[in-house]
């Protein structure tokens, strides 16, 4: 599954055409980022320009200028600051926790760039993500999650830009659980706000109105408490219909809509739209709707499940769940 991107330097190509739209592995959005607001604009601003025929990662072109207009920004200092930017893109990590097939537990780190270059005057940062970071950003085609940069561009923390991604991912779900501890470790605040009161005064409420007012998702949430203590939250996931993106950012519905068949079949011409999957998985999508395939959400949550905890779960229950 796959949606147009722009070529780097190239904004007048058909085939690398912007289309402001970054896709990103759920593992990824997943992962404990350390990484400061402009930062992940910039991190983002690249993603968003990876094509869908990339099977490698390219030098990526982020113009200081269009970073500051597409903020909000009224600050130049990024000019200033661009060779500071660079050393600190390369010192981002991707940390990434999991189990094994065997249920054990399993860390994984990961350098996020190989190289980072800014000549002075030029106004542009060019970078080059690492090459182990190929399985979270290139040839997607499940456990994915994609949204369209403008929006997270438009948030003022990292708070909310993590927060904003954790609900995309789960939009078709409409309903995310997390404890406290894992909510803490994904805003990276294990040693910040020691009390809830503080955690949900000082980052979450702020979050949910920002997100409330700029993005296309938003979230309620209810906490869940051992007796008085919190120990966890359950967001639910509510569509914004009185936020729209820009009609200059949308990507071309029909190029989209190719696009993504490409990607699900992994081939191309005619038969891109009646291939069945050949990878022996379900299918993600349910037919064809005015703009393209309909995503079938009960067949992507079933496949962030293990097959274990699918063969625990009835029918009727997981039907319920979705």
């Amino acid at each position: 599954m796959s949606i147009s991107s722009q070529q780097a330097g190239s904004p007048g190509s058909a085939s690398g055409r912007q289309s402001g739209v970054v896709v990103k592995s759920n593992d990824l959005v997943k992962a404990k980022l350390e990484w400061t607001t402009i930062e992940h604009r910039i991190i983002l601003t690249m993603i968003s320009q990876l094509r869908k025929e990339d099977s490698e990662f390219n030098y990526q072109k982020v113009r200081l200028k269009e970073l500051i207009e597409r903020s909000g920004s009224k600050s130049n200092d990024l000019y200033s600051r661009a060779e500071e930017i660079c050393d600190k893109l390369l010192d981002q990590k991707v940390k990434i926790r999991g189990k094994t097939d065997d249920g054990e537990r399993e860390y994984r780190g990961y350098n996020l760039m190989s190289a980072c270059k800014y000549v002075e005057g030029s106004g542009a940062i060019r970078a080059k993500f690492n090459p182990d970071m190929r399985p979270f950003l290139l040839e997607l085609k499940r456990r994915f999650t994609m949204y369209r940069l403008q929006f997270v561009m438009r948030l003022s923390s990292p708070y909310a830009i993590r927060l904003y991604e954790i609900i995309k991912m789960r939009q078709d779900l409409r309903f995310v659980q997390m404890s406290i501890e894992e909510l803490r470790e994904t805003l990276s605040v294990e040693h910040k706000y020691s009390r809830f009161t503080d955690l949900k005064k000082h980052i979450l409420e702020p979050v949910r109105k920002e997100i409330k007012q700029k993005c296309d998702v938003f979230f309620t949430y209810r906490v869940r408490r051992d007796g008085r203590t919190p120990v966890g939250i359950n967001f639910m996931i509510h569509s914004n219909e009185d936020v729209e993106p820009t009609v200059k950012e949308l990507p071309d519905e029909e190029e989209q809509a190719e696009e993504i068949a490409d990607r699900r079949e992994g081939s191309n011409g005619d038969e891109r739209a009646s291939a069945a999957p050949s990878d022996g998985q379900t299918s993600l999508f349910s037919g064809s709707g005015k703009g393209g395939p309909e995503l079938d959400a009960t067949a992507l949550f079933q496949q962030d499940l293990s097959q274990k905890e699918l063969s625990n779960i009835a029918d009727k229950e997981l039907e319920r769940l979705h």
